[in-house]
C-alpha cells in the first residue's frame, strides 16, 4: 500500500530510459513507463491526427483513442520494428475508422432521377410550371422505357 508520502514524490525520470525499457515498464504496469511513452511521442501523434482531421477537439479525442489501443495492445508491439511506427500506425487507423463512422450514408444513384434535382443554387426555389412539350415529352420517355422493358 502507498503511503500519502509516495504522492508527494515526484514521478522517477524515464526519459532517458530506451523505447523498449519504457514499453518493458508499461508491460509490467508500471504508470512511469507509460507515461514516458506519451511525453515521448504525444507530440507526433497529435500532429499527424490534426494534419488528417483539422480539428484540435476530434484531435484530442482520437489521441486519447490511439493511446488506449496501444496501451491494449503493447504486449503485440514487435521489439525489432520502430515504436514510433507502430504508435503512428494506430493513430492513422483510429482517424480513419473516425472517418468511416462520420461518413453520411450513400443513396444508389438509381434512386435519383435527374429532374428530381434542382439546379445548383436553386434548391428552395419554387418548381417551375411544366409546359405542354415537356410534359409531351416525359410522356414519350416513359413510353419508350415501357417498350424496352417488355422487349
Amino acid at each position: 500500500m502507498r503511503h500519502h508520502r509516495d504522492f508527494l514524490k515526484p514521478p522517477p525520470d524515464v526519459s532517458d530510459l530506451s523505447d523498449q525499457e519504457l514499453v518493458a515498464l508499461a508491460r509490467q504496469g508500471r504508470e512511469e513507463g507509460f507515461r514516458g511513452l506519451v511525453r515521448r511521442y504525444e507530440p507526433a501523434i497529435k500532429e499527424r491526427i490534426y494534419d488528417l482531421v483539422r480539428d484540435h477537439d476530434d484531435t484530442d479525442d482520437l489521441t486519447q483513442t490511439t493511446w488506449d489501443k496501444a496501451f491494449d495492445a503493447l504486449h503485440t508491439h514487435d521489439p525489432d520494428r520502430k515504436l514510433s511506427a507502430w504508435l503512428l500506425r494506430i493513430a492513422f487507423n483510429v482517424t480513419i475508422d473516425h472517418f468511416r463512422e462520420k461518413r453520411p450514408p450513400t443513396v444508389p444513384l438509381d434512386n435519383i432521377r435527374v429532374e428530381d434535382t434542382p439546379p445548383p443554387g436553386k434548391e428552395n426555389a419554387p418548381a417551375a410550371p411544366v409546359s405542354g412539350r415537356t410534359a409531351s415529352l416525359e410522356v414519350r420517355i416513359e413510353e419508350r422505357r415501357r417498350a424496352v422493358k417488355q422487349a
